[in-house]
């Protein structure tokens, strides 16, 4: 057997004995960047009152091509007389190092709107538009570095809660309390209780109440699911089909029964122990304003109306709107770093029910176990990105079935270097580098827990508690370094920290509630011979439901809108779907009789 020598030995011990250093913290990955932008932008697709569906999503990295690109664009863009030079007709001498991303949305008007056209205005029937956006995004250089007008500057890990933070570690909060943050807004939950009087018994009964604060607004969390789902939509969604609301009372000895404006809420006792369904219950009670009835309990519009009002707007219209809102705030890069199955993630309304349902764990989360973690810093750019284009979407939104499509248009176009000029304001998370000596790989491994949606965000102070050492952060994080100016905020990940995809460990989220509900549910049915609220016998759909509501709000838009037929101008042109297609002379027959059209392609004949 050859013997080996000193430095063969060593080798070989440190092969086999030595901790390797984690290979993906040394890694920067500008695919990343751009799969976070993709996520991002898809994220912002609708199809209700107007129709935004991405058509292509094409990144450009070859740099003649994107300096023609961008060329071209800003050709395009420049006013008519306008006589400015064209910057990218010259050579930038601060150049910046960036991959240019084409991007072409479909943009619809799912109604009607006024427009004009040859000089004459005119309703036109679902108009829609192809947009071509821009956008560009910094490329790594130098292994960790960004090159942004001629300036390096360095990218530093952000650590982030991996899905809900609790109120905890405040001395303030009087009220339990657990958040859950998307990339676009933080959705708030909190546990309240509401005091009903069981007619059954004469007693007081203590009811769970969760409400929330989505918008800056506060409201019961139940109405947004009752405004979707509908009353049976909900008791199958949450897996509660023991509530009975009738005219009249259960009276049975083991059933709660509660009653408001001759509106009977009733049920058993021992299904009263589950949290949701006390808070359904309540949320019933508290809905059913002076004027409810019993019908509009089963009336999904009247929930529309409810959730508005929450929003200090009482109309179908705004219940629609806040609903569409609420849809557009839960992002694919939340939902993909989610640990949780996908039947209690797959939408915003999956999340509300998982954070209700286990509030109780969700509560009592310690904030400062660095293991429920995870870092980022793709997506913080992203990130970026989604905040301006979330203010556009709410705000559009808000408009219903008034929107235009130039109104959309104008919320969703951004300037082709948004991104790059706004990076380097994040100087939490993107810094100038001003090294002097070779430390690449320290400053690949710098973190912070500042920065956009982290603690201290927008100049707030931050607890004491999250400036101290955890025990989670034992071989995760380097416990000596850390600035004098900011302790406890800024650090270095250890190089052998050990990583999960992005997180610091394969933890995953409580999710007990099917198992600790399914006995009692089990011992209702047994009890009972056919479950309370199932009265009709056909499943119900409840995105049907909603989009027959929505149809129904865009053809009051429809009715109120007249045509003008530009080759006939004495006749009125409307349309109503699913009926047949009739001319009307306007000159003949009263005003208000209307032409109704099937098929909209119909009208090119008219002259659209």
């Amino acid at each position: 057997m050859k013997q080996m020598t000193q430095a063969q030995f060593m080798r070989k011990f440190n092969e086999e004995y030595r901790e390797e250093f984690e290979p993906s913290l040394f890694q920067r990955d500008n695919e990343e960047i751009v799969k976070s932008i993709e996520k991002v932008l898809r994220s912002c697709e609708r199809d209700k009152y107007f129709t935004l569906k991405l058509l292509d999503f094409t990144p450009i990295y070859n740099y003649e091509e994107i300096y023609n690109t961008l060329r071209d664009h800003e050709e395009r863009r420049k006013k008519k007389n306008d006589r400015t030079e064209n910057m990218y007709d010259f050579i930038n001498i601060k150049d910046t190092d960036m991959i240019l991303i084409k991007v072409h949305w479909l943009v619809r008007h799912n109604g009607m709107e006024r427009q004009e056209i040859d000089g004459k205005s005119i309703e036109v029937i679902n108009p829609e538009e192809i947009i071509e956006v821009l956008i560009g995004i910094p490329r790594f250089v130098r292994g960790y570095y960004f090159r942004l007008s001629g300036n390096y500057y360095t990218t530093n890990f952000q650590i982030i809660d991996g899905s809900t933070y609790n109120n905890s570690t405040s001395s303030q909060s009087k009220v339990d309390t657990t958040t859950f943050k998307t990339i676009f807004t933080p959705i708030r939950v909190f546990r309240g209780f509401r005091d009903l009087q069981d007619i059954n018994s004469g007693e007081m009964i203590n009811l769970i109440e969760y409400n929330s604060i989505i918008f800056n607004t506060s409201a019961n969390i139940m109405f947004y699911l009752l405004a979707n789902f509908g009353f049976y939509g909900c008791c199958e969604y949450l897996d509660i089909p023991c509530v009975a609301v009738s005219s009249e009372p259960v009276t049975k000895d083991d059933f709660v029964c509660f009653e408001k404006n001759g509106v009977y809420i009733s049920c058993p006792k021992f299904c009263l122990q589950d949290p949701m369904v006390q808070s359904f219950c309540a949320t019933i009670y508290a809905g059913l304003g002076k004027d409810g009835t019993l019908q509009d309990v089963f009336d999904t519009r009247y929930w529309l109306k409810v959730l508005g009002m929450a929003f200090k707007n009482a109309s179908i219209d705004k219940g629609l709107f806040i609903l569409d809102s609420i849809d557009g705030t839960y992002d694919l890069i939340t939902h993909d770093d989610l640990h949780l199955p996908e039947e209690d993630k797959k939408d915003i309304y999956a999340i509300m029910r998982w954070v209700c349902r286990e509030f109780s764990l969700l509560r009592v989360k310690e904030n400062t176990d660095i293991s429920t973690k995870r870092i980022r810093l793709s997506d913080y750019i992203a990130h970026l990105y989604a905040t301006k284009l979330n203010k556009g979407m709410h705000r559009i939104s808000d408009m219903g079935r008034r929107v235009t499509l130039k109104k959309v248009i104008q919320a969703i176009y951004t300037g082709p270097m948004f991104i790059l000029n706004n990076l380097t304001t994040m100087s939490n998370l993107v810094s100038y580098c001003d090294f002097v000596n070779d430390g690449d790989a320290t400053q690949a491994l710098k973190y912070t827990y500042k920065g956009i949606s982290g603690l201290g965000e927008d100049g707030g102070s931050v607890q004491p508690i999250y400036r101290h050492v955890d025990p989670s952060n034992v071989g995760v994080v380097d416990l000596d370094a850390s600035t004098t100016s900011d302790p406890g905020m800024t650090g270095i990940i250890c190089p052998m920290a050990k990583m999960y995809g992005h997180s610091f460990s394969e933890y995953e989220e409580p999710n007990e509630w099917r198992k600790n509900w399914e006995p009692i549910k089990k011992k209702y049915f047994k009890g009972t011979e056919i479950p309370i609220t199932v009265d009709n016998p056909q499943p119900y759909d409840y995105m049907k439901e909603r989009n027959r509501i929505i149809d129904e709000e865009l053809e009051i838009n429809r009715i109120e809108c007249p045509i003008e037929d530009i080759e006939n101008p004495d006749t009125m042109i409307y349309t109503l779907s699913g009926q047949k297609m009739e001319q009307i002379n306007a000159a003949e027959k009263p005003k208000s009789l209307f032409t109704i059209v099937e098929d909209e392609s119909n009208l090119s004949g008219l002259g659209y």
